[in-house]
């Protein structure tokens, strides 16, 4: 009974050719769209245990108590020419506090320059940190934010470089590690199939004996890719 069902399968596709040419294309066109969001949905979890304790305090810190680094960002500065005490790092400090104020997601900004706490500022006194916090917001919106707050580094960053030259801003926190590991992720997969795409084609070429005959079974092993997604 398969082999009838596959001998009549190839007698309709031998019979109609264009027509089944078209249904593939419009198939491809329907799933490429969806197969292209599956980065969007294929994430690494944050690291929570759905039943931890840390997890329900962390929760009422959210809800009751209103605690404004529950969830936060750490901006971290560090000079080769200046000392957290000299008046130029700490116009620098200002500057991109005054910037993140600004920002809606902002619930409060800390640096050393209001704490004087010792933990904020390095051994040697060059470097420093801003630790802002953020309205609660689930994972990936809280990731998504990080691109944003170094788009609006990038973007003063000259003109603090002519106060300082040696001034580098980095940010970091749990939702810009996990931001960060994504995109290398996506990055370093699709670097590796690349590569074993090109591999492959090089030894169907050398099996097939010609340029022609391996292009079936790539653009079979493309299309299953593409639809597999798609249905994911």
């Amino acid at each position: 009974m398969f082999h009838d069902s596959l001998s009549k399968l190839a007698h309709l596709v031998i019979r109609y050719p264009r027509q089944t040419v078209i249904f593939w294309l419009l198939l491809l066109t329907v799933s490429l769209p969806f197969s292209l969001q599956i980065t969007q949905f294929i994430q690494g979890g944050n690291g929570n245990l759905p039943k931890a304790d840390s997890l329900e305090v962390e929760k009422l810190l959210k809800t009751h108590f209103h605690f404004p680094f529950a969830e936060s960002t750490i901006i971290a500065l560090e000079s080769q020419t200046y000392k957290i005490s000299d008046p130029p790092f700490e116009k620098i400090v200002e500057s991109l506090k005054k910037i993140f104020e600004k920002d809606l997601s902002t619930t409060k900004i800390l640096s050393f320059y209001e704490t004087k706490e010792p933990p904020m500022v390095s051994r040697d006194h060059h470097k420093t940190y801003l630790l802002i916090g953020q309205h609660p917001d689930e994972p990936k919106v809280l990731e998504q934010r990080t691109p944003d707050m170094r788009n609006k580094i990038a973007g003063i960053l000259p003109i603090l470089r002519q106060w300082d030259p040696t001034l580098q801003v980095y940010v970091t926190g749990n939702a810009a590690l996990a931001h960060d590991i994504h995109k290398r992720s996506s990055e370093s997969t699709a670097q590796a199939e690349k590569k074993v795409f090109a591999i492959t084609l090089i030894a169907l070429i050398f099996a097939f004996g010609s340029l022609t005959a391996p292009v079936l079974p790539l653009m079979i092993a493309l299309l299953c890719n593409v639809f597999a997604l798609a249905a994911l």
